[in-house]
């Protein structure tokens, strides 16, 4: 400091001192008595400094947790919508691309029965109404064109134990499908 002409100055710890961020300092190059106030702003200016880092880190966290979390929803072979309270999409994966043909941002806000069923209500038997009154995991089998699907619909009740959102998966069963029916069809032959 005495290269500067530095003869006067204060520091303080950013953050804790288990665990200090830095060290944030003011200096004079002429003789002063820095007043409680002057230690007392400092301290206050390297609160502040400690604080939008740790916001920063914690902000940096969440946007690790939810590309993992998108990541890991994306890697999944199945269809898997998270639907409001009105049954309407609010996130989805992209499998609904091989499944549907539909880039995954062309579903939200739609309801499940628009793009599952392809038609412009509620389908007879539909899980995600039937979860919403008995709070419990409904399932569905159906054909769609040429193929065989699984719909799943698990409830999320809200805190007051009420419907508040699903999770609604869309799985091809068509070679479970496929085996039943020939392991049916051999069956008969030996009969």
């Amino acid at each position: 400091f005495l290269e500067h002409g530095i003869v006067s100055g204060m520091s303080t710890i950013i953050g804790k001192p288990e665990t200090p961020f830095g060290v944030l300092g003011v200096h004079t190059q002429h003789h002063r008595v820095f007043s409680s106030d002057d230690v007392l702003f400092l301290t206050s200016a390297a609160n502040v400094l400690a604080e939008v880092i740790d916001l920063h880190k914690a902000e940096e966290g969440i946007a690790r947790v939810a590309l993992e979390w998108q990541t890991t929803f994306d890697a999944a072979n199945s269809v898997i919508w998270i639907l409001n309270a009105e049954n309407r999409i609010v996130r989805t994966n992209r499998a609904v691309e091989t499944y549907f043909g539909r880039a995954p941002e062309s579903c939200l806000g739609l309801y499940c029965w628009e793009i599952a069923h392809e038609i412009g209500g509620v389908c007879p038997d539909c899980p995600a109404e039937r979860a919403r009154h008995s709070l419990c995991r409904e399932m569905l089998e159906l054909q769609r064109h040429d193929r065989w699907i699984e719909v799943t619909v698990d409830p999320i009740l809200d805190e007051e134990g009420q419907y508040g959102s699903a999770v609604h998966t869309i799985r091809d069963i068509t070679d479970q499908k496929v085996a039943a029916a020939e392991r049916e069809r051999l069956q008969e032959q030996l009969r």
